[in-house]
């Protein structure tokens, strides 16, 4: 994929992701009416199977004309369950019988009926159609639901399809335990299935929460690529890989009831690309969220933070996320095929932990129309001013490019402009006439230029991001300026760039 088809995925992507935002904070204002009793005593107690009928239907839950079995069942609880049909409609009900509370709500809908009408819907499209789907519901359910933009297995999508999937949130935060789950209809753009659940869960809200910072350090630290051979499919090969997500408490433990095991190595080898360079690009495929979990305790439903596959990396048949081949660094699949298909930016909360302004080891790098230019030859810092390799720089500029070895002069002309450039002088001369400027040197022997004066003398913009050392060019008019966010993820993707070439060395 070239670059111009790298930037355009991006952007879509990034757009798909705003949308998505913005439908999570739309359908976190969505609030039901609390599922609670009515202030008539008689019927907070559910003293027979009509009672409870009566209250699943003032509830909304079930639905007019629907064919229904009812049990009273005793057991640490006493509670009526509803069972429910209706044509493709089809659910279950738990009643508390002594206060009228819902303990459980589950039903499922399916194969609607639908004409296509030659539409086709977007995914952002569908997700805000599915958004409005569960605004209209009559249920009276207390709490929201928030977008879960995770990716699933390629096998769950043969399986399954690609549901849009809305979990619970309490104090806007998810609880996978409780879904809702809709199929649109991509030619129509109509619901055409849905499975909600829902459970009357206990959340821990006594305990204090470990800070975000706090938690990214923490995981950043804990958590290590293994290396494993990789034999799905034909030769084996050595690659590094990390588990699908991993699930931290309060304290900083990974609990071993929450977590998979890595498994063990004991082939004796060292990989010729560096673990911890490998753990940086791993980790960019993961977002780190502020989760609660069902960890089987029985008393409430605890926040842990967990470390998950984040939107637009894919989770191959097995349900495993791309690997990194242990001796190339190439990006494999899980049967040791390339990935071709570009993969998302770092997240903020690794940027911010393990590659900080303090914590980058570049001298420079160069922005240009805001896609990060792969140098061969690292930029220099002489005298304050950012220096560039003059043949990469002046050849990205579409310039005729001189050099006069008897006289160590660069020359570059473009356009009825042309600019002389002697060695270790401080000044250059653009269309004859002189000008002061940072000198140009030779280091290693490779030719560095002043990027500034030359990039300005044919016409380009240029800018500078000091707390991430970039230097911003701009040889358009249409582009956007560059988001706090972009500007980290560049930084991040640089100092990768420079692991990666100090690793060549």
């Amino acid at each position: 994929m070239n670059k111009s088809s790298h930037a355009a995925y991006w952007k879509s992507l990034a757009k798909l992701l705003i949308t998505l935002s913005l439908i999570i904070s739309v359908v976190a204002d969505v609030t039901s009416t609390p599922v609670k009793a009515a202030d008539d005593a008689a019927t907070r107690k559910l003293a027979d199977s009509a009672q409870a009928i009566k209250r699943a239907k003032e509830l909304k839950l079930l639905p007019e004309g629907a064919t229904t079995t009812i049990t009273h069942m005793e057991s640490n609880l006493s509670f009526f369950e509803i069972k429910y049909k209706l044509n493709n409609q089809m659910g279950e009900i738990l009643l508390n019988s002594k206060t009228g509370e819902v303990i459980m709500f589950d039903e499922k809908n399916f194969d609607f009926l639908d004409e296509t009408n030659g539409k086709e819907v977007t995914k952002e499209e569908a997700v805000f159609i599915a958004a409005a789907f569960i605004k209209e519901t009559p249920w009276k359910l207390a709490d929201t639901w928030i977008y879960n933009p995770y990716p699933i297995s390629e096998y769950e999508k043969e399986r399954y399809g690609d549901p849009i999937q809305f979990n619970r949130a309490h104090n806007g935060i998810r609880f996978e335990g409780n879904y809702f789950k809709l199929h649109v209809n991509p030619q129509t753009g109509n619901v055409q299935s849905y499975h909600v659940y829902w459970g009357n869960e206990t959340f821990d809200d006594a305990h204090p929460i470990m800070s975000y910072q706090a938690a990214a350090k923490n995981i950043y630290k804990e958590v290590t690529p293994y290396w494993h051979w990789n034999e799905n499919v034909g030769p084996k090969v050595l690659t590094y890989s990390l588990l699908p997500y991993y699930v931290f408490n309060q304290a900083g433990q990974l609990p071993e009831s929450l977590n998979n095991q890595a498994p063990a190595f004991p082939d004796k080898l060292k990989p010729q690309y560096p673990l911890e360079l490998a753990k940086l690009r791993l980790l960019s495929n993961y977002e780190l969220e502020l989760t609660y979990i069902n960890d089987g305790s029985r008393n409430s439903i605890k926040p842990y933070y967990k470390l998950r596959i984040k939107p637009g990396v894919p989770l191959f048949y097995n349900g495993a996320p791309p690997s990194i081949q242990a001796n190339t660094g190439d990006w494999l699949d899980f049967i040791n095929n390339p990935v071709t298909k570009p993969l998302p930016p770092a997240s903020e909360w690794l940027i911010d932990t393990a590659v900080s302004p303090q914590g980058i080891q570049y001298k420079a790098a160069v922005v240009w129309n805001n896609e990060l230019m792969k140098l061969e030859n690292e930029p220099l810092v002489h005298q304050g001013s950012t220096l560039l390799p003059f043949r990469e720089l002046l050849e990205k500029l579409g310039a005729k490019v001189g050099w006069d070895s008897r006289t160590r002069v660069v020359t570059a002309s473009k356009q009825g402009t042309t600019i002389e450039i002697p060695i270790y002088h401080d000044t250059i001369y653009i269309n004859g006439k002189a000008q002061n400027s940072v000198p140009a040197i030779i280091s290693n022997g490779r030719t560095y230029i002043p990027a500034r004066v030359v990039l300005e003398t044919f016409g380009a913009k240029v800018g500078w991001n000091a707390e991430s050392r970039l230097v911003l060019v701009t040889t358009k008019d249409d582009v956007p300026n560059l988001t706090a966010l972009e500007l980290k993820q560049l930084r991040f993707q640089a100092h990768i760039n420079w692991l990666e070439g100090s690793n060549r060395k």
